[in-house]
């Protein structure tokens, strides 16, 4: 078969037909184009394209064999020009942001922010991680994130240690 890739700026034709998982040999089945079109979707959207929008096409060449056509629309590249931290009243800001590993003006990757708070939530330090990307149901190309903690109740372990000289 056949296989085009119209409309791709941001992504090489061969990552499209990896992310499809579109290979030379394979056979083509039509009940799977929507698959093709949300895998290149998520592919874009890694990217920062969270407005991507991908149609998969079928037509035939003369002979009868199977043209398949990605058409895509890729939008403006969404960048994360921000990241916001609430609630963090004992725990230095600069620890949670180098924890998160995000970097600001970076392509946005929904994927990456989400492990992200993953990771926050895993230290065990906070009670509550939630993360919440501002702009992006606007479209905007600028996505701030706002992360909101809320951190454990502080322990303390008293300890103590008696010597004695004296035999029984």
């Amino acid at each position: 078969k056949d296989v085009e890739v119209l409309g791709n700026h941001g992504i090489k034709r061969a990552d499209v037909l990896r992310a499809a998982g579109v290979f030379a040999g394979r056979p083509f089945i039509p009940d799977a184009l929507p698959d093709y079109e949300a895998a290149i979707a998520g592919a874009y959207a890694r990217r920062g394209y969270l407005q991507a929008r991908v149609k998969a096409l079928t037509a035939f060449d003369p002979a009868g064999r199977t043209i398949l056509r990605f058409a895509v629309e890729e939008g403006a590249r969404a960048r994360l020009s921000a990241i916001f931290v609430a609630g963090n009243a004992r725990t230095d800001e600069g620890v949670l942001r180098r924890e998160l590993g995000l970097r600001e003006g970076a392509p946005l990757d929904p994927e990456a922010v989400s492990e992200a708070i993953g990771r926050l939530r895993r230290t065990g330090v906070f009670r509550r991680v939630n993360g919440r990307l501002l702009g992006v149901e606007d479209g905007r190309r600028d996505v701030a994130l706002l992360v909101t903690v809320e951190e454990r109740p502080a322990r303390t372990v008293d300890a103590a240690l008696a010597v004695s000289t004296s035999e029984y």
